[in-house]
């Protein structure tokens, strides 16, 4: 069992212009999310070398962690280990596809690959496109939340001058 952790509150979700400058990703605030994504790379890397199998990862949380857990059954394509559950024909479909984008991502750093449709960049130059995964198609759009986004970066505080 390996159980990470992961920066919260200001440390792991602190958005601010001077981080985003510097993110090389023109993007903050999402280091707690980053912070669970390196430690599934590790686990995915490194599982084999304690007897786990990369391929078969079960994930669980509790509080804030179960809120990211539950997106895991279908990346890692484990919807038929939840018995009980009402899953149907688009559940599995959504699973295989953001399975595969995450298997490219982990190996290569991108999650698009032959046969899949393009993950976009997020850049304000192509609308803020993001993915949307149903059972009736995988396609980009613009973010249509992106506002509500920009409204509380224009939130934050800036920081004075220094005085002479």
């Amino acid at each position: 069992m390996v159980e990470p952790d992961y920066r919260l509150g200001v440390f792991g979700f602190f958005s601010y212009p001077e981080l985003t400058k510097e993110s090389g990703h023109n993007a903050s605030g999402n280091f707690g999310l980053l912070d669970q994504v390196a430690a599934l790379q590790w686990v995915v890397k490194n599982v084999a070398a304690f007897g786990g199998d990369p391929r078969n990862i079960t994930i669980a949380g509790e509080s804030a962690g179960s809120k990211h857990a539950g997106e895991i059954e279908y990346v890692f394509e484990t919807l038929k280990s939840q018995e009980g559950m009402p899953w149907t024909e688009d559940d599995f479909k959504v699973s295989e596809a953001m399975a595969s984008y995450w298997v490219n991502f982990i190996e290569t750093g991108n999650p698009n690959a032959k046969g899949l449709p393009e993950w976009p960049k997020s850049a304000s130059t192509n609308g803020y496109q993001v993915m949307h995964l149903s059972g009736k198609g995988i396609r980009a759009a613009a973010d249509s939340l992106r506002a509500r986004y920009e409204f509380l970066d224009a939130q934050t505080i800036k920081p004075k001058p220094p005085t002479p």
